[in-house]
């Protein structure tokens, strides 16, 4: 047994090496035309990651579009965020899905090898082993990623100064514009997620959502289970901001493997109701809808500067074990808690509730300075 572990490790050495070998890149810092974009050009990108992934995206794809709208662009995502796809597809020709199945994976590579690419573009911050089989086995004359200290090599360009502790995500997802010759620093990154005024009124309808009345959405989900706040300290809030303020109706947003925890908050809380929706797009209409945010997810985080919906973010000591800037919403970040633990649930309720109370009080103000109020 241990003599037939040790020649698959060999054996998978030696493809990783084979995969990942290859000439020093040209390094980029600077915007330049490194791909001559002509009305035959075509980009595919990797972006076969995250929601929150593609959502941080969208400031790249527009701008890149902007600069050139002839280009024909397609994109590769993954299990885990094809549900973005409707939102994509004002930038992009194709949108390709990713399975991971090998069998799967090489029928997706044969049909993306029938087009030549000028340039395929790895979004992912550190090159995965399914990046670099796609970088490595398709035609492209550029392979673009963001330099890292490990397997530059899979890349013909590489972006340089991209700096994880001062940099936003947005900011350095958007340093790929360089190879367009396009200075993400004078660019507007602002996000944006396209949602028809039909989703949003249905969605509105269907929750009974009461514009009169300040909104708070609540999203009880994170990517993991160690993110949730806990169910006693979103009761203890609820009942707390209740109590206090008259006007406020509370929204809870949840994957169903936490309806059991909405049951359990709802039958302790007043104004606080489950809002189901059955798609992406109706729960990015949903959080649309509110006049603030409470979450411990990142990709709700992103929605809610897409939407300007003010969110107040939790995060547990992610820089203690990181040295990447969290996800923050996008130039919002003043209602944000960072925890000093590995803990979600560790975040004082109290804490929580100085957050709020600004949010609210904006709101106000914001209200009484409206010609409709």
């Amino acid at each position: 047994m241990a003599k037939k572990l040790s020649v698959e490790m060999k054996i998978k050495k030696f493809i990783t090496w084979v995969i990942y070998s290859g000439k020093s890149p040209v390094v980029i810092d600077k915007p330049y035309e490194y791909i001559p974009i002509t009305d035959d050009s075509k980009i595919l990108f990797l972006r076969q990651d995250r929601i929150g992934d593609v959502i941080v995206s969208t400031p790249t794809f527009k701008l890149i579009k902007k600069k050139y709208p002839n280009l024909k662009m397609d994109i590769l995502l993954g299990e885990k965020n094809i549900s973005t796809q409707n939102a994509l597809n004002n930038y992009f020709n194709h949108i390709y899905f990713y399975k991971k199945d090998i069998s799967e994976i090489f029928k997706l590579i044969r049909t993306l090898r029938k087009t030549e690419y000028t340039a395929v573009v790895d979004l992912l911050a550190r090159t995965s082993l399914t990046s670099a089989i796609f970088l490595r086995l398709l035609k492209a004359k550029n392979k673009i990623g963001i330099n890292e200290v490990d397997n530059v090599n899979t890349y013909s360009l590489v972006i340089n100064d991209v700096n994880k502790s001062t940099q936003h995500i947005i900011e350095r997802t958007a340093s790929i514009l360089r190879a367009f010759n396009i200075n993400p620093e004078v660019e507007n990154l602002e996000l944006e997620y396209k949602l028809s005024d039909e989703i949003i009124q249905k969605v509105k309808s269907n929750a009974a959502i009461d514009k009169t009345i300040f909104t708070l959405g609540i999203n009880l989900s994170g990517s993991r289970r160690s993110r949730f706040w806990g169910a006693q300290n979103n009761i203890d809030f609820i009942n707390q901001i209740v109590s206090k303020y008259n006007d406020i109706e509370v929204l809870l947003f949840a994957t169903p493997d936490y309806y059991d925890i909405v049951e359990t908050i709802s039958s302790q809380t007043t104004k606080a109701r489950l809002v189901k929706t059955a798609s992406l797009d109706e729960y990015a209409a949903a959080i649309s809808l509110c006049d603030g945010l409470l979450t411990p997810d990142t990709s709700a985080v992103q929605y809610s500067a897409a939407f300007k919906v003010p969110c107040i973010a939790l995060y547990n000591n992610y820089r203690y074990n990181s040295e990447e800037m969290p996800w923050f919403p996008y130039k919002a970040e003043q209602y944000s808690i960072e925890g000093t633990s590995d803990f979600m649930d560790d975040i004082p309720v109290e804490t929580v509730i100085e957050r709020f109370e600004l949010v609210y009080n904006d709101y106000l103000s914001a209200k009484s300075k409206s010609p409709n109020s």
